[in-house]
């Protein structure tokens, strides 16, 4: 709400928490990893292949936990926020190709990853999608 002044009153105007998410950059899913902010991440990365098939589904929090070995890259979630997500891969795959679908994976769950620093990735909810019937 505007005051008088033409200034906004303290409860419109948004917290602190709220643009410090809106200034952290998003990594869309699929993205190669000269994009979006991966470029600046510390990776750990080789030449070894990873396996990433989970057809019965896996929780999220477990897969942090294999992407973070992978890579070297911490990860924060919110507890509330771990689903299930089923990736099928059979064959083993390059650390970046797993990154990949490991955001792919995020996008359809309903969450996407933000860059939190040089080693850290944040995965939050993405926004509410609107489909058109």
């Amino acid at each position: 709400m505007v005051d008088g002044g033409g200034t906004l009153s303290d409860h419109d105007k948004p917290d602190e928490a709220s643009q410090q998410e809106e200034q952290q950059e998003a990594l869309p899913a699929a993205a190669p990893l000269s994009s979006g902010f991966s470029h600046r991440l510390q990776w750990n990365l080789t030449t070894a292949l990873v396996k990433v098939d989970h057809p019965g589904g896996v929780r999220v929090s477990s897969l942090l936990q294999d992407v973070a070995k992978w890579t070297g890259v911490n990860f924060v979630m919110d507890p509330s926020l771990d689903r299930q997500v089923q990736i099928m891969a059979p064959h083993p795959l390059k650390v970046e190709e797993s990154f990949e679908l490991f955001l792919t994976g995020l996008q359809t769950v309903g969450l996407r990853a933000l860059y939190a620093g040089p080693r850290v990735v944040k995965i939050v909810a993405s926004p509410a999608r609107y489909v058109r019937v």
